[in-house]
């Protein structure tokens, strides 16, 4: 998924946070998981369309209904967002994409896996292939190039490796390895010559070789062969372009891009997957060592939450070798070298999450001042804290540090409730704000200069015989009386501050924000694990039908208890699935 601050909430989405450049947007529900995926020339002016109803598909309102948010990749121009949509779609599956979800894809140049390697296009790449890079969208220019590169490198062309060779071995466009003309050496050292020219190298060579095939064939009067190369020779910029798009490799790695500025610490990463990015983030912190160690405590951070990359790739290089990333990661690491565009991509993303967190005064002076003004102190750092539960289950409190203009991630902390029974956000807040103050009064965690509550007065008031006055508390809540849903930042005194755009509100939003994904992300992985016995792998069941049938239902137990007719009735369940639950909840009981 999709996470860090290239969030922007929905109701923010009109605004200048989403940038006026080529891209693939993500609209997201409240748990991250993404509902449409599209791409744009325009990402601002597309989500504007989406957001003021010009867009009159029939799936548009309900998809608008459950999203809470859009996320989005910067990308160079039109042809890469068509790829990455295309590849993006087929990894998430949105429920509301249906175009692309179907086994269609895009074609991809391929070597079969055989003593005697086949160059092929293909548009199967779950098949199993030595090599396969793409994919592509010209389709005509990729078997143009593939003709190219065997002219220029002979390999057999028959599907089945015949007992004698053919036509093509005597006009010199097949080696004849079925004649043991070609042994299985060298016929591998041209294969590897034909894979560095799709990844790149080795393209002045081929210019040089196309060259002189041309000149031969023009001098043999061979004019349609002549025209052909020389058609391939102009389109070779265009080819080279198209085949640096990504790094080729079908391993998972992490791209991690750095940027130091002051006294902060910038940070994008890319996960890269089959040969596409495939999420991304941004995050930060404060420099306060020399600049191999905020790296290197970043990375740390990074995957404090999650598994780490097969192989992982540093910008700028040499910033930090496998020794050092081996330590942290405690297991050893393989660095990856990525192609230049793929660096110019998260230097794109990376230079507009830089320019907008500007922008909205993530750290502006002003915004400090206010909050200093309201709670009588300086403020330096923020804990925002959100309740998360699903009809009582799994209620789970997540907490999110703010420091110096950067999420830490470091400090992030989850509590599962202990004391709490049912849905009680009040007694929640009250067992989590204990917990955090134990931890606080001896030390084991840093106190912040502000507790911000996901709640407003009655939620404040169940929050501060917790917090003994440790630490000062506001809350931020919708303002239900206005038709828009605005909100309002709360304080204990019971005094009501509209939020509208100004640096203030924008910081406080956006900590509410970060505070809301991750505590519902942790309820969700503590539902998944209880409830995936119960609904097990079937079929078209997943996390939104799974909070259908529970919001339904209640509790576990009522949905093993249901009918097939009850099942049937839930929101989102067909017919066919509701019987292979039902099937699958009664197994075995006669």
């Amino acid at each position: 998924m999709m996470t860090g601050t290239n969030r922007i909430p929905l109701a923010a989405a009109g605004g200048e946070g989403i940038p006026d450049q080529p891209g693939v947007y993500l609209f997201v529900n409240d748990a991250d998981v993404p509902l449409y995926i599209g791409k744009a020339q325009s990402l601002r002016n597309r989500v504007r369309q989406y957001l003021s109803g010009q867009d009159t598909r029939p799936l548009i309102p309900l998809m608008l209904g459950e999203a809470t948010a859009v996320r989005f990749i910067i990308v160079r121009d039109g042809t890469e967002a068509l790829i990455l949509e295309n590849r993006l779609i087929k990894k998430h599956r949105p429920r509301y994409n249906i175009d692309l979800k179907d086994d269609k894809s895009y074609p991809y140049l391929a070597f079969t896996y055989e003593k005697f390697p086949l160059l092929i296009v293909t548009r199967k790449p779950h098949r199993n292939y030595r090599y396969i890079r793409g994919p592509f969208t010209d389709v005509k220019l990729l078997r143009r190039f593939r003709r190219a590169l065997l002219a220029c490198y002979p390999l057999r062309r028959c599907l089945k490796l015949p007992k004698k060779a053919c036509l093509n071995y005597q006009l010199g466009l097949c080696p004849a390895p079925c004649e043991g003309h070609i042994s299985a050496a060298d016929y591998d050292r041209r294969v590897k010559q034909v894979i560095a020219l799709i990844e790149g190298r080795g393209w002045q060579e081929f210019g040089a070789t196309l060259t002189a095939e041309l000149n031969r064939a023009a001098g043999e009067l061979r004019f349609e062969k002549a025209a052909e190369l020389r058609d391939i020779l102009q389109l070779l910029p265009e080819l080279k372009k198209r085949f640096g798009i990504d790094p080729g490799r079908d391993a998972a790695t992490d791209a991690f891009y750095f940027s130091f500025d002051r006294r902060r610490l910038s940070v994008t990463v890319g996960r890269y997957e089959e040969g596409t990015i495939a999420e991304l983030y941004h995050f930060g912190q404060k420099l306060d060592d020399d600049e191999k160690s905020a790296a290197a405590r970043a990375v740390a951070s990074f995957y404090e939450h999650r598994d780490p990359a097969d192989t992982v790739a540093i910008h700028p290089g040499g910033l930090l070798d496998a020794d050092i990333l081996g330590g942290i990661l405690e297991r050893p690491v393989r660095i990856a070298t990525l192609p230049a565009a793929a660096w110019t991509l998260l230097a794109r993303n990376h230079a507009h999450d830089k320019e907008r967190l500007a922008r909205s005064g993530a750290g502006d002076p002003a915004a400090l001042e206010k909050l200093a003004a309201l709670t009588g102190k300086e403020v330096t750092s923020i804990v925002c804290l959100d309740i998360s539960t699903l009809q009582g289950v799994h209620t789970i409190a997540g907490a999110v540090w703010w420091e110096a203009g950067n999420f830490v991630t470091k400090l992030y902390r989850r509590f599962t409730m202990k004391s709490v029974t049912g849905q009680n956000d009040f007694a929640s807040i009250a067992e989590a704000i204990s917990r955090f103050r134990v931890h606080w009064e001896a030390g084991d965690w840093p106190a912040p200069s502000l507790l911000l509550i996901d709640g407003g007065q009655p939620q404040l008031r169940a929050a501060l015989p917790a917090a003994k006055g440790m630490v000062p508390l506001l809350g931020i809540v919708k303002d239900r009386r206005k038709d828009r849903g605005g909100e309002k930042l709360v304080t204990p005194s019971g005094e009501e501050i509209l939020l509208d755009d100004d640096p203030l509100s924008l910081l406080l939003k956006r900590l509410r924000d970060e505070a809301h994904r991750f505590s519902i992300t942790a309820n969700r992985a503590a539902r998944r694990r209880d409830i995936g016995p119960l609904f097990g792998d079937i079929p078209g069941i997943g996390p939104a039908r799974e909070k259908a049938l529970l919001e339904q239902f209640g509790t576990m137990e009522r949905v093993r208890m249901a009918t097939l007719e009850e099942l049937t009735a839930v929101p989102g369940i067909t017919a066919r699935m509701a019987a292979a639950l039902w099937e699958h909840l009664h197994q075995g009981k006669g």
